[in-house]
């Protein structure tokens, strides 16, 4: 997402749905994202090309405040980009910040089903477990890559 590629949905035009991810891309005030948000139907109505959306942005950039805003607004922590199907849950994994993982996990009305699995680059399995709603179901550490 390089802030030029938008996908205009719901009644929002490309200019708004552009101006609200590259504000959080760039890590804008969260007064600055509150203002544009108002301008949109839905958090959600803003996708780039990729269907990334605001808040899968604001979670790669680990920034709570705009994770926080985003939330409150409605943005949905199950929508998927859709190069590889990830979900901003799956980007805040990535990110390693726990603290972002349990505020997606904890957000939404929506059932959260997860299932990660991490593996070396020889293929051997190192963690898998899996999340429903905001209860680890199964937490299972097999090896080290190292």
């Amino acid at each position: 997402m390089d802030g030029t590629q938008s996908v205009m949905t719901g009644s929002a035009s490309s200019e708004e749905v552009t101006s609200l991810l590259t504000a959080v891309l760039i890590n804008r005030s969260v007064a600055d994202v509150d203002h544009l948000l108002a301008g949109l139907p839905h958090p959600d109505a803003a996708v780039d090309a990729d269907g990334v959306t605001a808040l899968m942005l604001a979670v790669k950039n680990a920034n709570m405040a705009l994770v926080e805003l985003l939330l409150r607004h409605g943005a949905s922590v199950n929508l998927a980009e859709t190069a590889r199907r990830r979900t901003p849950i799956m980007f805040a994994v990535k990110t390693g910040n726990h603290e972002l993982v349990d505020r997606l996990t904890l957000s939404s009305s929506e059932l959260l089903v997860l299932h990660i699995v991490l593996r070396c680059g020889d293929g051997s399995l190192v963690i898998e477990f899996s999340i429903l709603g905001s209860v680890i179901k199964r937490f299972v550490i097999l090896g080290s890559c190292f």
